[in-house]
C-alpha cells in the first residue's frame, strides 16, 4: 500500500545539512528519498547507482521503477547540479532514453556544461529546503532565506528560490497511473532550463520520456506546465473578499516539438500539485500565510501552500488519493 506523503524540512531534527553548493542536491535527495534521517523515514525510493565520489553522478528510481532520476555534479559552484530522467540505466553513466531540458541526452557526464539542460541553481539556496514526497513522487523546494519556505513575501524573484518535481504521473496517454505506471511513465518539472530567469514551473520546464504516441524520440521536446504556462491575469486581485469558492485543477504537462503551446499535446496530470489559471500570491496569501507549515482545507483537500519563483504559488495536496 502506498505511503502517505510526508513533508521533510531543513529544520527537522537530524535533517541533512549541505556541505557545499555542488553536493547539496545529492546530500538532501539521498537522505530524503532513500536513507531517512532522525525520526523521519525515507520516502521509499532507491538508488540505482551511486558514483558521486568518483564520476559525480547518482541515479534514483521510484518504488515502481517506472523511470530514473539522475543528478550530475556541477563543474563549478556557479553551475552546481544538472538533472535528467531516463527509462533505465545500463551502468552508472549510461542511460536508456535519457532526457534533460528540451533534449535527448547521450553523454550524461557532459550535462553540467550543456545548454538548455534541466538544472538546480542554488546561489545560496542550499541551506533552506523542503521536500514533500512518497515512494512515487517528490516535490523539492529550495530557498536562500527561510521566508521563501515558511512565509509569504511578495517580492519573490527567480534568484530567491527553486522548485523541482519528479516521479510517476497520471498518464493521459496509456502509461498507467502514479501508483501503477508502465515503464516510461516518469517526468520532471521545474528547475531551470537554459537560463537563470527561466525557472519555476511557468516556462517550458516539463520533461517526459515519450511523445503523444508513446514513441521514444531523439528530437527536441518542449514541455509546458499548465496552468503556470498560461499568461492570463488573475481575477480578484484588488478585492479582499474576492474568493467565494476556489476551484483548483491539477497541474498538467503538455509537450510538443516546438516552443508554441499551440503545437503541444496533453500528456499527463500531477494531481498532487494544485493551481488555477491566473492564481497568484495576491489570492493564495488570503488562504494561508504560513506556507509549508499550516495545513489548509481548499476544495475539500488538506493542502500546503508553497512559494514558487516569480511570485507564483502552488497548493500541494496531502491527500493520499492524489499520490497514487
Amino acid at each position: 500500500m502506498a505511503a502517505e506523503p510526508r513533508i521533510y524540512r531543513w529544520d527537522d531534527v537530524g535533517a541533512p545539512v549541505a556541505s557545499n553548493v555542488q553536493d547539496a542536491f545529492y546530500e538532501i535527495a539521498k537522505a530524503v528519498l532513500v536513507d531517512g534521517y532522525g525520526s523521519m523515514p525515507a520516502a521509499g525510493w532507491s538508488v540505482v547507482y551511486d558514483e558521486w565520489s568518483t564520476d559525480g553522478i547518482i541515479t534514483f528510481t521510484n518504488a515502481t521503477q517506472s523511470g530514473v532520476l539522475g543528478a550530475v555534479r556541477g563543474d563549478s559552484s556557479s553551475n552546481p547540479c544538472a538533472l535528467f530522467i531516463a527509462d533505465a540505466m545500463v551502468d552508472a553513466i549510461t542511460a536508456v532514453n535519457a532526457r534533460s531540458g528540451y533534449h535527448a541526452v547521450t553523454d550524461l557526464l557532459s550535462l553540467p556544461s550543456a545548454a538548455d539542460r534541466t538544472g538546480i541553481l542554488y546561489s545560496g539556496k542550499q541551506n533552506y529546503w523542503a521536500v514533500i514526497a512518497n515512494e512515487n513522487v517528490a516535490v523539492f523546494l529550495f530557498a536562500n532565506n527561510s521566508a521563501y519556505i515558511t512565509a509569504s513575501p511578495t517580492n519573490v524573484i527567480w534568484l530567491y528560490n527553486d522548485v523541482f518535481v519528479c516521479g510517476a504521473a497520471r498518464s493521459l496517454r496509456g502509461l498507467g497511473s502514479i501508483g501503477a505506471p508502465s515503464s516510461g511513465n516518469f517526468f520532471m518539472a521545474g528547475g531551470w532550463v537554459g537560463g537563470y530567469s527561466n525557472n519555476g514551473l511557468h516556462g517550458s520546464q516539463g520533461v517526459i520520456l515519450a511523445d503523444q504516441s508513446g514513441s521514444i524520440t531523439s528530437d527536441d521536446r518542449y514541455g509546458f506546465n499548465w496552468p503556470f504556462s498560461d499568461s492570463g491575469g488573475a481575477f480578484g486581485n484588488n478585492n479582499v473578499d474576492s474568493i467565494v469558492e476556489l476551484e483548483l485543477r491539477p497541474v498538467e504537462i503538455w509537450a510538443g516539438a516546438t516552443t508554441s503551446v499551440a503545437d503541444a499535446y496533453q500528456q499527463c496530470r500531477l494531481p498532487m500539485l494544485l493551481s488555477s489559471p491566473g492564481l497568484n500570491y495576491q489570492v493564495t496569501d488570503r488562504i494561508s500565510t504560513q506556507p509549508l507549515t499550516e495545513l489548509v482545507s481548499v476544495s475539500g483537500k488538506n493542502c500546503y501552500l508553497a512559494v514558487l519563483p516569480a511570485n507564483e504559488r502552488m497548493l500541494v495536496s496531502m491527500a493520499l488519493e492524489d499520490w497514487i
